[in-house]
């Protein structure tokens, strides 16, 4: 025999069906989506870091991409070489003595800083680990301020610290889950743990809480 079904009163509805209610109106996603989804309304917050990300991410890319690809970047004899530049940046640097030390070894220098650039751009593109992107994109663009533009006054004539400055919404929010690879990827495994999670060792389902 089975159960009556309960029937509610007009304007009310069962214990139930307001919990399916809250879990369906609720802006917490399940475990298996992303976190939020990519379909959120333009107004919605998440959106407005959408603009700097696909800026930032863009431009440390192609900085990347351009000193790997520059003949003159890792020559020592070029005055447009990394080399040339650090020399020069040490003279006025507030880190010069740090900056003379990696200028002895400039092909390990300059090879940090464009792959440093394109790791960023990537990740901050396509929403891999964004805050260590974020992080990485900061400590660049800063390091460029104390060296390449500490002699620019007035100050904020210099695009680094306007970069470095550009990176923090990124570096304390992330990516919001928006177009993010990492979020994807974190769904991914927590699906897989919840089936493995669903059925006893011997093959009786459990119960979902």
């Amino acid at each position: 025999m089975t159960a009556p079904a309960t029937k509610c009163a007009p304007g009310f509805s069962s214990p139930h069906l307001r919990h399916e209610r809250r879990l369906h109106l609720s802006p917490t996603p399940s475990p298996g989506e992303t976190t939020p989804p990519a379909d959120a309304p333009l107004r919605t917050p998440i959106w407005a870091l959408l603009p700097l990300r696909v800026f930032l991410g863009g431009t440390f890319l192609y900085a990347g991409l351009s000193k790997i690809l520059d003949t003159h970047y890792l020559d020592h004899t070029s005055p447009l070489g990394v080399h040339a530049q650090m020399l020069y940046a040490a003279t006025s640097s507030p880190i010069g003595p740090l900056v003379s030390f990696a200028a002895e070894h400039p092909t390990f220098t300059g090879l940090v800083i464009a792959f440093g650039e394109v790791a960023v751009g990537l990740g901050t593109l396509l929403g891999l680990f964004t805050r260590i992107a974020a992080l990485g994109g900061f400590l660049l663009a800063l390091s460029f301020f104390l060296t390449v533009s500490w002699a620019t006054r007035p100050y904020y004539f210099g695009a680094d610290i306007v970069f470095a400055a550009a990176w923090t919404p990124l570096l304390v929010a992330g990516d919001a889950g928006l177009f993010s690879t990492t979020a994807r990827l974190r769904a991914a495994i927590r699906r897989r743990r919840q089936r493995g999670r669903g059925r006893w060792p011997w093959g009786r389902p459990r119960a979902v809480q």
